[in-house]
Parts: C-alpha cells; structure tokens; sequence
C-alpha cells in the first residue's frame, strides 16, 4: 500500500521519496522508530551529492504513527532543514 503512494508522489511531484521501514510498536519501544528515522534524515543530508538530492528541499511526512514521527523529526531539526509545511484533514 505504501509502494503505491510513495510512487504516486514521486512522480506527480518530481521529487525523490524515501520510505522509511522503520521498527514498528509494541516489539519496539520508543524512541527505536524516532532514531532510525532521524538517521536515515542524517544519511540523507551527509551523502546527498550521491543520493543526488537537495539537502534544502527535505519533506517529511506520514499518517497515524508516521505522522507522529514526521512531527518529531521537525522538532528535532535544530537546523531547519525539513521544510515545514502542516496540513490537518
């Protein structure tokens, strides 16, 4: 299901997506998921020459407790690197 979204968003918006299979609740206490995700935002903006990406234009995004994560990883972007930008449906 999330192939499908990912793909859709790459290509309707020309952009790059990275989906993150990080550990999921309860087998994974928190914060294990907040971490993966917080090193793969770090991968990204260290290797980005490779990854061939703008380290400026980093979106994250997610539903339910993706959505949540999303959330925690702008709060941990000391240097506001993810582009902000909320939307409540």
């Amino acid at each position: 299901m999330v192939r499908n979204s990912c793909k859709l968003l790459a290509d309707r918006a020309c952009a790059t997506v990275i989906s993150i299979d990080y550990d999921l609740s309860p087998k994974a206490k928190y914060p294990t998921a907040l971490g993966q995700c917080n090193s793969v935002i770090t991968y990204i903006k260290e290797n980005y020459e490779v990854l061939k990406v703008n380290p400026k234009k980093i979106v994250v995004m997610g539903d339910s407790s993706g959505g949540n994560l999303a959330a925690a990883l702008c709060l941990l972007d000391t240097k506001s690197d993810i582009a902000v930008n909320v939307k409540i449906f």
